[in-house]
């Protein structure tokens, strides 16, 4: 196997992935993810891979206040990016996962204007999908962690700032 570690460069403000074969003595092999001149991204980087070896990584653009999702298969030798959900300043505490029946992705982020926790979702070939998972009229959602179960039931912990218990 691989080890893949998705992180952000604090003096440039990119997103990369270090890549090294498991159990290897090699150097570490970096690929430059998502380095858009002049904005800030690759806050909260989770990093998931589908069956296909289809890379997938969420992250935040720190500058336009946006959750973004990055890909690469294994045939490609670029990163492709999209957004999540452009609207407002959203995306921090992102999480990322694949859904093991049909693919779907799922990324959990929190929604800072709203101080909600918010779910977007993606079949394969189709558009994101914004969900409200918890809005209780206070800041929800932050250093959330998404998982799936084997059946494709979706489970997300969280901090309630409110309570400042998780949940």
């Amino acid at each position: 196997g691989t080890i893949h570690i998705a992180y952000r460069r604090q003096e440039t403000g990119e997103l990369w992935l270090a890549s090294k074969a498991a159990g290897s003595s090699t150097t570490w092999t970096l690929d430059e993810v998502d380095a858009t001149e002049d904005v800030d991204v690759g806050f909260d980087a989770s990093l998931a891979i589908a069956t296909d070896g289809t890379l997938h990584i969420s992250y935040r653009d720190a500058t336009n206040f946006d959750p973004k999702h990055a890909w690469k298969s294994p045939q490609d030798t670029d990163w492709t990016t999209d957004i999540a959900d452009p609207t407002g300043n959203v995306g921090q505490f992102s999480s990322l996962a694949i859904g093991p029946i049909n693919g779907t992705l799922y990324i959990s982020y929190s929604d800072d204007d709203q101080g909600d926790l918010r779910i977007a979702s993606k079949s394969s070939g189709g558009s994101w999908v914004n969900s409200l998972v918890d809005d209780p009229g206070t800041e929800v959602g932050r250093h959330n962690n998404l998982v799936i179960a084997p059946n494709g039931d979706l489970h997300i912990s969280y901090h309630k700032k409110a309570t400042g218990s998780a949940v």
